[in-house]
């Protein structure tokens, strides 16, 4: 063979490899999604990994202990939130009861995740809203793919402006009007202004048998971080024994048991 003739199909061989591995990542959207859930359960019924709903749980109770308002008497309390739902926190002042978290996620998802998500949400719940389990599915994407940022922070039972029963975090209400104007807290400024919550940034995925993974992680070496604190490891089955797996349960993992209320 002719040395131009080797040269030519060298250049072919470079040019075939090149076009190979130039393909375009799949697109995508980056999406933020808020899920609320009244138990771990109802979290892992949404097909949010086991151990995310688990370590959100605890991360929404010790928020709930940090920054839940306190008042002087039970009737301001439950004027913010709802009749017979305020207990003794410490010093004898009342504090509303943790009533569930939120998860509020922002991340990227792809097309075939999200398409894949709609079908199953569609499945599962036909004929019904399935609003529920496609945020859940989306979330649990976002989670898989990495580069996601997290938070999970409690929600308490108030009544909205129709008379209803609603359950919300204190930033949303806060973002729609509600001052918490007779909280302790809010003496010194005529309002009540809740800390930021923790945010937490990457994701390390569950062994891929998981049954709660809605697609396969692209990445098994992410890391957990904390911003403002640091996280240590989530036993699941801790957070399932405090009662993070049931309605009835939540309320006796609050913490509010004589003066176990603070942090």
């Amino acid at each position: 063979m002719k040395r131009s003739s080797r040269v030519q199909l060298s250049l072919l061989a470079v040019a075939v490899v090149s076009v190979s591995g130039c393909d375009a990542p799949e697109k995508g959207q980056v999406l933020n999604k808020v899920a609320s859930f009244d138990s771990v359960k109802q979290c892992v019924d949404a097909r949010i990994p086991e151990n995310i709903c688990a370590e959100s749980y605890m991360d929404a109770l010790a928020e709930h202990k940090r920054r839940a308002p306190t008042y002087d008497t039970q009737a301001q309390c439950e004027e913010d939130f709802v009749a017979g739902y305020c207990e003794t926190a410490d010093a004898g002042k009342f504090a509303p009861k943790f009533g569930g978290f939120e998860i509020a996620a922002s991340g990227r998802a792809t097309e075939s995740q999200i398409a894949a998500a709609q079908a199953a949400a569609n499945t599962s719940h036909a004929g019904g809203s399935n609003d529920g389990l496609l945020t859940g599915l989306l979330i649990g994407s976002m989670l898989n793919n990495g580069g996601t940022s997290r938070f999970s922070e409690p929600v308490y039972r108030y009544r909205d402006d129709r008379g209803g029963f609603a359950s919300s975090s204190l930033n949303r209400r806060i973002e729609t009007g509600s001052r918490f104007s007779n909280s302790t807290q809010a003496r010194t400024s005529n309002a009540y202004t809740a800390p930021a919550p923790r945010v937490s940034s990457g994701y390390t995925s569950p062994p891929s048998t998981s049954r709660y993974s809605s697609s396969p992680s692209t990445s098994s070496t992410s890391s957990t971080s904390s911003i403002g604190s640091s996280r240590s490891s989530i036993n699941t089955s801790a957070a399932t024994s405090r009662g993070g797996f049931g309605g009835s349960a939540v309320a006796r993992a609050s913490g509010f048991s004589g003066g176990s209320f603070g942090g």
